[in-house]
């Protein structure tokens, strides 16, 4: 069962050592909207976002914060989202 329904997922990938994940898709339904939910982290997350028309809500989360960033891109948009432990500085 794809866990992503409004895309199509080339790569779904988690490097543990450097608590990073990428995601890398081809949106395939308007709106194009792929939601990620971050878990609280003592240092926050640092969200990248690369492709044509690919917008993220939010390019980081403060540390101790839960939330969910939604990225939105236009139908056949080739994206990839990384996110990467942030500094750990709040505000």
């Amino acid at each position: 069962m794809n866990r992503w329904p409004n895309v199509t997922v080339r790569a779904d990938t988690h490097d543990p050592a450097r608590a990073t994940h990428r995601l890398a898709y081809r949106s395939t339904r308007r709106p194009g909207t792929t939601v990620l939910s971050l878990p609280p982290s003592a240092t926050g997350w640092r969200i990248e976002v690369s492709g044509r028309t690919a917008h993220p809500s939010a390019r980081s989360v403060p540390p101790g914060q839960a939330r969910q960033v939604r990225v939105r891109a236009s139908d056949g948009t080739e994206v990839e989202v990384t996110v990467r432990p942030g500094s750990g500085r709040r505000g």
